[in-house]
């Protein structure tokens, strides 16, 4: 019967049979590696690139050693007229504004990341910073949920609105009408006479001191 079974029901079995059975620690690294062998293992999309994974200090110095041979080597090019005179100064102060940020990273003693990640860690803070407009001007979408106090077409409309401007749009509607909770008016099939329907409707009973 197991012959007769599908790999792919063998491989789980096989790997948790494996796992149980490890008494310590190296039998279990073994059951792991050979999930590997089994393909159950898949790559997972996403992530870091791989220059950021590789980027350690080491890394750091080679490219600012190459910065610095380019922008001495911008010196002669310019004086021969091989390149423009402000190249020489821009390569030799981005390489020093290159080398102050990372030496100054590699002392720092809060936090891990600056020490690991030198001058590249701080992309990730700039992108941090402006998060909040990357939100709301690219991903943020007009009827989202979780937009709060308000949804980006209700700030619109209020907007429009608060500057005596047109609030409505021709031609149809962004809104999801076919969403679940969404609500509107429609021409009733079987209207009814404008008698039949009450007009007011009083609030407060009689232990309301004041009736509307």
């Amino acid at each position: 019967a197991a012959a007769c079974r599908p790999r792919a029901l063998q491989a789980p079995r096989a790997l948790a049979a494996r796992a149980f059975s490890a008494s310590n620690t190296e039998d279990l690294e073994k059951a792991i590696d050979s999930d590997k062998t089994l393909r159950m293992a898949r790559p997972v999309s996403g992530g870091l690139p791989d220059f950021v994974e590789h980027w350690t200090p080491a890394l750091f110095r080679k490219v600012g050693a190459g910065l610095a041979a380019a922008s001495a080597f911008a010196w002669p090019l310019a004086a021969y007229h091989e390149v423009s005179l402000l190249a020489p100064f821009l390569a030799t102060g981005a390489t020093a504004l290159y080398w102050k940020i990372g030496l100054e990273d590699l002392k720092h003693t809060s936090s891990a990341l600056p020490q690991n990640f030198p001058v590249l860690i701080h992309i990730r803070y700039i992108l941090e910073s402006i998060r909040p407009e990357i939100q709301q001007y690219f991903i943020e979408s007009d009827e989202g949920k979780g937009q709060v106090p308000f949804t980006r077409v209700a700030r619109s409309t209020i907007y429009q609105r608060a500057k005596g401007a047109p609030d409505t749009r021709a031609l149809g509607t962004r809104r999801n009408v076919y969403g679940e909770g969404f609500e509107w008016a429609n021409h009733s099939m079987f209207p009814v006479s404008a008698d039949e329907v009450e007009a007011r409707v009083a609030i407060g009973g009689a232990a309301c001191l004041q009736p509307y």
